[in-house]
């Protein structure tokens, strides 16, 4: 019973990140501190690499010291300078798509945020080039404090190897809906279709990233092994995915699980 309770409190945790605090006046070292410790704490856990920014000032407030994917990066991949290593190794047939996408979503945010009282994630999928050779990273933007003008004032990037090959830029809503950018022009487009995954299919990647197996998957969720196989096919199926690797790479890149 203590077992089940402490999963939806983790499952509580993770939804709660995309909650936006809403702060006005100045931020002191104490609050921000207790943010930075939080989110310190659950990136970890992640393994994924994250820096987490004061939009305001421009400044990188932590950062994770694993740089995931990079770690054959050399100074000849740099494309151009900046802070953010990921950044300086966008492929350049789409850094300028993508700053326009940067550019519209920080400007427009405080509208975003009026219309849509949701909580989001911006996910994007996009080429780097490690070791003169180009590979995809997915990175998320998850707006943490926003003022009540709806205007961001610190927020997370997360990065995380991508298994798709392709360039999107998505807004994901809490509520399942989904806004594909226009990469040509930095717009937003009409919502686009969703996949959803049933409440057990996420459990068991869930649980699945945690590392058990189907076996172990089944005993905790008091299923067969033949029903979480099943399910798994499903899974497979809906994100198009070949492993179970794959499909918690793309469920976790779509904020699906």
């Amino acid at each position: 019973m203590a077992h089940k309770k402490n999963n939806q409190q983790e499952e509580e945790d993770i939804c709660s990140l995309c909650s936006p605090l809403r702060i006005d006046g100045s931020i002191d070292d104490a609050l921000r501190n207790v943010i930075l410790t939080v989110l310190a704490s659950y990136i970890t856990g992640k393994k994924d690499t994250c820096f987490i920014m004061d939009v305001e000032k421009r400044k990188i407030l932590y950062r994770t010291s694993t740089l995931s994917s990079l770690n054959e990066f050399t100074e000849a991949d740099i494309q151009r300078p900046c802070k953010v290593v990921y950044w300086s190794l966008i492929h350049k047939d789409v850094a300028g798509s993508l700053l326009k996408v940067k550019d519209s979503y920080i400007k427009d945010s405080a509208f975003f945020f009026r219309q849509h009282r949701e909580s989001h994630v911006i996910s994007a999928d996009y080429p780097i080039i490690v070791n003169k050779k180009e590979s995809y990273i997915n990175q998320k933007f998850i707006p943490l404090v926003v003022n009540s003008k709806g205007e961001i004032r610190i927020g997370a990037f997360q990065f995380s190897p991508s298994s798709r090959k392709k360039t999107e830029c998505l807004i994901i809503m809490d509520s399942g809906k989904t806004y594909e950018y226009d990469l040509a022009t930095g717009t937003l487009r009409n919502e686009t279709k969703k996949i959803r995954l049933s409440e057990i299919e996420q459990k068991i990647l869930l649980r699945a990233r945690k590392g058990q197996t189907s076996t172990e998957i089944a005993t905790a969720l008091c299923k067969s092994i033949n029903t979480i196989k099943t399910h798994k096919k499903n899974i497979f199926k809906k994100l198009g995915a070949k492993s179970i690797t794959e499909a918690i790479s793309i469920a976790e890149s779509h904020h699906l699980a």
